[in-house]
């Protein structure tokens, strides 16, 4: 299969090095130092099971053209949350119009509930696929040089859920091509009916551990590891689950409880929020901690752990940035 990944970091690079071995054909649309070091010398990837060191193939992003894009398979969109809207019109000024067939797929591999609905905004349905990947830690350490670790599970699905899409959304024999690809390049996928769902899941984790150990300077092992920071973890859990709710998806005390305990024997991993503060990036808060916000105002509720630690953690960039 061809493949073009919108964001060479951390995840893009690692999903990009696992095809390239398994035998696929991978273009990285890049920008700035990362992307000059990538054309010029290739990659290289640390990672426990996964390394590669090589050449690899790539195209900065105001040289896409419609037919370089048109000819890929799947685009994998692993961008920074903020950057979805803006990679979302550039890619609808190379694609035949949202109803018009053709064209590859774009699954979006990010932080956030809210990338697939931009997406479909600008590329209409019959393009996008849900989906998230999680256990995995990836990021930048030199430009072209990334260090990973963990399996980078992955949750692919026809977006909103099976019950909902849009019956032009990409169907299931499309999306299990996906899977398979992946699968074949040694990452762990599954197909979910409600990708929705399980983005939310993920969002549930990422609001308790994300922005609160990137205030901290923490990795997620010592959070958890402490009981009274893992009630903390415990509580922002339980108020982006409300936050769920009001965008209708049903995940109670119970599926908190039963995610914490599973996040407590996860590998420690460096979340990307801490990544982006030491790097002076500006973390992703309102694709999680904002959602949590939004979602629960819109139900009449507050979420004051979410609103206190991502007031406390905007003041602590600020700081840092005088």
């Amino acid at each position: 299969m061809r493949f073009l990944i919108l964001g060479a970091g951390g995840i893009g690079a690692y999903f990009g090095s696992r095809l390239l071995q398994a035998g696929h054909r991978v273009t990285f649309v890049v920008q700035g130092d990362h992307g000059a070091a990538l054309a010029s010398r290739g990659l290289v990837l640390d990672h426990p099971q996964h390394p590669y060191a090589g050449p690899v193939d790539t195209v900065a992003g105001d040289d896409l053209t419609p037919a370089r894009l048109m000819a890929a398979d799947h685009v994998l969109v692993c961008l920074k949350s903020t950057a979805t809207a803006a990679a979302a019109r550039h890619l609808a000024t190379l694609l035949p119009g949202p109803e018009e067939p053709g064209g590859p797929l774009v699954v979006s591999l990010q932080n956030g509930v809210d990338n697939e609905a931009v997406l479909v905004a600008a590329l209409g349905t019959r393009r996008v696929v849900g989906g998230l990947t999680r256990r995995i830690g990836a990021h930048i350490v030199a430009p072209g040089h990334v260090r990973a670790t963990g399996p980078a599970e992955t949750i692919l699905g026809r977006w909103p859920d099976d019950i909902r899409c849009d019956p032009e959304a990409p169907s299931h024999a499309a999306i299990e091509a996906l899977a398979a690809a992946l699968k074949g390049a040694a990452i762990p996928v599954e197909v979910s009916p409600d990708i929705h769902r399980e983005l939310w899941r993920k969002l549930v984790i990422n609001n308790g551990v994300n922005a609160l150990a990137a205030l901290l300077g923490e990795e997620t092992g010592p959070l958890l590891a402490d009981p009274g920071l893992s009630e903390l973890v415990r509580e922002l859990m339980l108020e982006a689950a409300a936050a769920a709710r009001a965008d209708g998806v049903a995940l109670d005390g119970d599926a908190v409880d039963a995610m914490h305990r599973l996040i407590s024997t996860f590998d420690s991993i460096k979340p990307s929020m801490l990544v982006d503060k030491e790097r002076g990036r500006e973390p992703e808060m309102e694709a999680i901690c904002g959602a949590v916000i939004a979602r629960c105002r819109s139900a009449g509720r507050d979420a004051p752990h979410t609103r206190t630690v991502m007031r406390l953690l905007r003041h602590a960039l600020e700081r840092d940035r005088r």
